[in-house]
C-alpha cells in the first residue's frame, strides 16, 4: 500500500495492540495482503523500544526481555530452524517482559510455533488478516469509478498488492493465466515486490519457475521437467518447495501460479542460457505425446529454426485454433510462421491463406495500422482488386479513420460479388457516411427482401434463424439473403438505427425489436463474430429511449469481447456504454467506462472515437461540480477535430450545446421559440420517443414561463418530469422538477414547490450530480425568498426546527422523527419560508423571537 492509507487493517491492529493476558501475537494472512505494513502500524503505536528481527539469537530475545520491548518477526515461515525452535521456546516460557509479534503466511507457520501458540492459550493471540472487503477497496481506490473498481476487486481476489497493481494498468493489458500472456508491457510499482519475491529464490527453484511459466493455465509436471533439464524427482521436490513458498497452489484445478501477477512476475525473470535449447526440447516432448498445436505453438515460436517447414505449418495451424477466441496470440504466431516460411513457398495458396488470415487476426485484435501494411505486401502477390483483401481493407480504413474511402473500397466491387460479409460491411459504411437511405436498401438486400419492403419480422426464433420472408429483388450478382444467425441479427440493428435517421420512427422500433429478439438469443461464440455491426443495436436502444435493457445488451458484448480477445471492438462498445450510463444517471460509472473507451482507442488506432468519450467525460465533469475541469475540457472538446462518422461528429456537436446551455443559460425568448417548441411537442407526440417529448415540454415550459404564464409553465415541467422518468432519464427528470418547482412558486405554489425540490435532490444525490444539487438549492433560496408573510408554524414543523436548531441533520431528525429524509426536508423548506429565511443558521434567532413575543 506504497503513498496510501492504512485501509481496511483498524480491527486487526487493535487485536494486536490489546494488551494483557496477551503478550505473543501470531498474524497470519495470503501473501500481499498487508501482514508487514501491519506489523510496522502496530510497532509504531506500540510503546517502548521496538526490534526488527529476521534471525533471532538468544542474545536477542534476552536483551528484549531485560528491557521490555517489542521484538518483531516477519515472515516466520521462511526462517530457519534455530530460529523456529528457539520462538516456541519463548511463547512457552516468556522471558521477563518480553512482548512479541509474529506474522506468518496462512497456512505455512512452523508447526512447532503453532502447536506453542497454542498451548500458551490466553497469553498468545492469532490474528488474521483477511482479504478487503467492497467497501474497503472502494476506500483503498477512491479514484477508480464503481464499475472498473468492481473488476478490480474481482481479479484482485481483495488483496491490496494485487489490487494496487492492476489499478495501474489498464484493464486490456491484465496478466492472463497462460504462457506469455501479460507481460508485453511496462512493470507496475506494485508488481516489483512480486519479482523481488521470485528473484530471491533459490537458483534450482527460480528455473523451475521460469519452466513453469512457460506452460498454460495450470502446471504440467513432465513439461517443466524437460524444460528445466532435471530429473523428475528433483522437479517434484523443488514444485513441492515453490507450493511451501506460496508461489504455486495445488487445489481441484491442479498446480498453478498463486495469482496471474506471479504467473507474469515468473516470465520476466531472466532467461536461462539455454532457453532456445529448452523450448526446442519441449517441442519434441509435446509431438512425442501427440499434444495439440496450440500446446506447442508457445514452444515452437520461441525455438524453431528458419525455414523450419513443419514449425511453420504447425505454428499456422495453431494460429487457426485460437484466431476466434484469442486473436492476439493468433497473430503473433502467424507472423513468425509467414517470417519464416521458406522463399520457395512465397506467392502460393498456403502462403495467402496464412498472410489473409494473419490480416484477419490483427484487424480483429485492434491492430489497422499494422493489418494494413501487411496487405499491401500481400498485393504482391495477388491480382489488383482481389475480393479478399477488401473487406479487411475497408475495415482498416474505417479504424484508421477514413470510413469514406473505405466505403468507396467496397462500393468498387458491389455490384459483382455476393460476399455476404462485404455486404454486411457496406451497410455498416453508408450509414457511418450519413448515407442511412442506402444503408438500409442495403441491408434490406442483404435480408433478401426487396428495397423499400421490411422485412417480415415473424418470431424471435424465426429473427434469428435469418428466415426473414424474402421476395428477392432484380439486380446483377444479387446477393443471397443472410441466413446466417449472427449476420441477420447484424442488418436488423444496422437497418433499424438507419431508419431512425431518416426518421421513420415506428419502423425503426420494429426492427429494433427484431434485432433485439435475435441478439439475446445469439450464443457468445456467434455474437462476437459480430460485436462491431451490432454496436448499431446499442446506439438505437439509446435513440429509442431503451436505455435499461441497452445497458444490459453493452455489458454482455463487452464481457464476450474482453474474454474472446477481440478487442477492435472494445473502444466503441466502451463508447456506446459511456453514454448510455450518463443518460441513466449512473455518473461515476460512465466517466469509468469513457475512460476506457479513450484507453481503448488510443491503444487500437481508432482515434476518431475519442471526442464520443470525452463529451460523456466533459458532461460528467459539468455535473458532478467541478466546474473549472468542465469549462476546460469543453474548449479542448470544442477545438478538437470531428469524428469523420458524420452522426458521430452530430453526437458530439448535440453535447456541447447541451453543455454550452448549463455553463451559460440564456432566455428562452428567441426569436420564434415559442413556435419550434409547439413543432417539437408535435413531432415528439407523432414519434413516441419520451425523451424528446420531455424535452421539447421543457422549452414549452421555459417559453410559458417568460411571457409570464407559470400555470402553464408548472404543467409542462411536470409533464416533462414524468416523460424523462419514463425514458429513464433521471438527471433530466430532476431539471424538469426544478422548473416545476420555479414555475409553482411564481404561481404561489409553495408547498408543490417544496416538493418538486425534494424530489429532485433525491434524483441529483443518488446520481452524485452536486452541481445539480446547487441548483436545487439555489431554487429553494429563491422559493423562500418570494413566500408571503410568515404565518406560525405547525406542531412537527416546530418540532423538526427545534432538532434542526440543536444541530442535527437531515438524516438524524428522520430516525428521531421517524419520518424520511425527503419529508424533513419539505418541513424544513416550509419552516424557512414561514420564517423568511434562506438558510438554517436564523432558525434559533426566529425561534427565540417568536417565543419572546408570545410570552409577552
Amino acid at each position: 500500500m506504497v503513498g496510501r492509507g492504512f485501509v481496511g487493517r483498524a480491527a486487526q491492529v487493535g487485536d494486536c495492540l490489546a494488551g494483557e493476558p496477551a503478550w505473543v501475537v501470531l498474524v497470519s494472512g495470503p501473501p500481499g495482503a498487508g501482514r508487514t505494513r501491519l506489523l510496522a502500524e502496530v510497532a509504531a503505536r506500540g510503546a517502548g523500544p521496538v526490534r526488527w528481527a529476521a534471525v533471532v539469537t538468544a542474545a536477542e530475545v534476552e536483551r528484549s526481555a531485560d528491557e521490555g520491548g517489542l521484538l518483531v518477526v516477519d515472515d516466520v515461515h521462511l526462517a530457519d530452524a534455530p530460529t523456529r525452535r528457539l520462538l516456541a521456546d519463548v511463547v512457552r516460557d516468556r522471558p521477563g517482559r518480553l512482548r512479541l509479534l509474529l506474522s506468518a503466511r496462512a497456512g505455512r507457520c512452523p508447526t512447532e510455533l503453532v502447536h506453542a501458540v497454542l498451548v500458551a492459550g490466553p497469553a498468545a493471540r492469532h490474528v488474521s488478516v483477511p482479504p478487503l472487503t467492497d467497501d474497503e477497496v472502494a476506500e483503498l481506490l477512491p479514484e477508480v469509478g464503481p464499475v472498473l473498481r468492481g473488476r478490480i476487486a474481482a481479479a484482485g481476489a481483495g488483496i491490496p498488492r494485487y489490487l494496487l497493481a492492476l489499478a495501474e494498468l489498464p484493464p486490456h493489458t491484465w496478466p492472463a493465466r497462460g504462457p506469455g500472456e501479460g507481460v508485453d508491457r511496462p512493470l507496475a510499482v506494485e508488481e516489483r515486490p512480486i519479482l523481488a519475491e521470485l528473484a530471491g529464490l533459490p537458483a534450482a527453484e527460480r528455473a523451475v519457475v521460469r519452466a513453469a511459466a512457460h506452460c498454460g493455465t495450470t502446471v504440467d509436471v513432465d513439461l517443466v521437467r524437460v524444460l528445466s533439464d532435471r530429473s523428475e524427482t528433483e522437479v517434484t521436490d523443488l514444485l513441492e518447495s515453490l507450493v511451501r513458498h506460496d508461489v504455486l497452489v495445488s487445489d481441484d484445478a491442479g498446480l498453478r501460479f498463486r495469482h496471474p501477477l506471479v504467473h507474469a512476475a515468473a516470465h520476466r525473470l531472466a532467461p536461462e542460457s539455454r532457453e532456445f535449447g529448452a523450448h526446442h526440447r519441449a517441442v519434441r516432448h509435446l509431438r512425442a505425446r501427440d499434444a495439440p498445436l496450440r500446446a506447442r505453438a508457445y514452444h515452437l515460436e520461441k525455438s524453431h529454426r528458419h525455414h523450419d517447414l513443419r514449425a511453420v505449418r504447425e505454428l499456422v495451424g495453431a494460429a487457426k485454433a485460437v484466431a476466434d477466441t484469442c486473436p492476439v496470440t493468433s497473430a503473433r504466431w502467424l507472423g513468425v510462421a509467414l517470417r519464416d516460411l521458406p522463399e520457395r513457398l512465397r506467392g502460393t495458396p498456403e502462403h495467402v491463406e496464412a498472410a489473409l488470415l494473419h490480416v484477419r487476426a490483427l484487424v480483429v485484435a485492434g491492430r489497422p495500422a499494422q493489418a494494413r501494411e501487411r496487405l499491401v505486401e500481400l498485393s504482391a502477390w495477388l491480382p489488383p482488386g482481389d475480393p479478399r483483401t477488401l473487406t479487411p481493407l475497408a475495415r482498416c480504413e474505417q479504424d484508421l479513420g477514413r470510413p469514406r474511402r473505405a466505403r468507396a473500397i467496397l462500393e468498387e466491387v458491389e455490384a459483382h460479388t455476393a460476399d455476404p460479409e462485404l455486404r454486411l460491411e457496406l451497410t455498416a459504411l453508408r450509414l457511418a457516411d450519413d448515407d442511412p437511405r442506402g444503408a438500409v436498401e442495403c441491408a434490406e438486400r442483404l435480408l433478401g427482401t426487396t428495397p423499400g419492403s421490411a422485412p417480415a419480422a415473424g418470431s424471435a426464433l424465426a429473427a434469428v434463424a435469418g428466415t426473414f420472408a424474402a421476395a428477392p429483388a432484380p439486380g446483377p450478382a444479387r446477393a443471397p439473403a443472410v441466413r446466417g444467425t449472427a449476420h441477420s441479427v447484424a442488418a436488423h440493428a444496422l437497418r433499424a438505427l438507419a431508419l431512425l435517421f431518416l426518421g421513420r420512427v415506428a419502423e425503426a422500433r420494429a426492427g429494433h425489436r427484431t434485432a433485439v429478439d435475435g441478439f439475446d438469443l445469439l450464443g457468445d461464440e456467434a455474437l462476437r463474430d459480430v460485436l462491431e455491426p451490432t454496436t448499431a443495436l446499442h446506439w438505437s436502444g439509446h435513440f429509442l429511449d431503451d436505455d435499461r435493457r441497452a445497458a444490459v445488451r453493452v455489458e454482455r458484448a463487452l464481457h464476450v469481447a474482453r474474454e474472446s480477445g477481440h478487442t477492435r471492438a472494445l473502444p466503441h462498445l466502451h463508447t456506446v456504454h459511456a453514454h448510455v450510463l450518463c443518460k441513466l444517471g449512473r455518473l461515476d460509472a460512465a466517466a469509468a467506462a469513457a475512460a476506457e473507451a479513450e484507453d481503448t482507442a488510443r491503444d487500437t488506432g481508432r482515434r476518431d472515437l475519442l471526442p464520443l468519450a470525452r463529451a460523456v467525460r466533459s458532461r460528467v465533469r459539468l455535473l458532478t461540480g467541478d466546474r473549472a475541469d468542465a469549462v476546460a475540457s469543453w474548449h479542448a472538446l470544442d477545438e478538437s477535430p470531428r469524428p469523420a462518422v458524420r452522426w458521430w461528429s452530430r453526437l458530439v456537436d448535440e453535447h456541447l450545446a447541451e453543455a454550452a446551455l448549463d455553463l451559460d443559460p440564456r432566455p428562452a425568448t428567441a426569436p420564434g421559440a415559442e413556435a419550434h417548441a409547439a413543432e417539437a411537442v408535435r413531432e415528439a407526440t407523432r414519434t413516441g420517443l419520451r425523451g424528446r417529448l420531455a424535452a421539447a415540454l421543457l422549452r414549452s415550459s421555459a417559453c410559458a414561463l417568460e411571457r409570464g404564464d407559470h400555470s402553464r409553465a408548472a404543467a409542462d415541467a411536470t409533464s416533462a418530469a414524468t416523460a424523462f422518468a419514463t425514458a429513464s432519464m433521471p438527471l433530466h427528470q430532476g431539471r424538469a422538477l426544478l422548473a416545476a418547482a420555479v414555475a409553482a412558486g411564481r404561481a404561489g405554489d409553495f408547498d408543490g414547490a417544496t416538493r418538486d425540490i425534494g424530489r429532485a435532490r433525491e434524483l441529483f444525490h443518488a446520481a452524485g450530480a452536486h452541481a445539480l444539487l446547487r441548483e436545487a438549492t439555489s431554487a429553494q433560496r429563491g422559493l423562500a425568498g418570494r413566500q408571503p408573510a410568515p404565518r406560525g408554524l405547525s406542531r412537527r414543523e416546530r418540532q423538526v426546527a427545534e432538532l434542526v436548531v440543536r444541530g442535527l441533520g437531515t438524516k438524524q431528525i428522520a430516525t428521531e422523527l421517524f419520518l424520511s429524509p425527503r419529508t424533513v426536508e419539505d418541513h424544513i423548506s416550509r419552516v424557512l419560508r414561514k420564517l423568511e429565511l434562506t438558510s438554517r443558521a436564523g432558525i434559533a434567532l426566529k425561534l427565540a423571537s417568536a417565543d419572546t413575543a408570545r410570552a409577552s
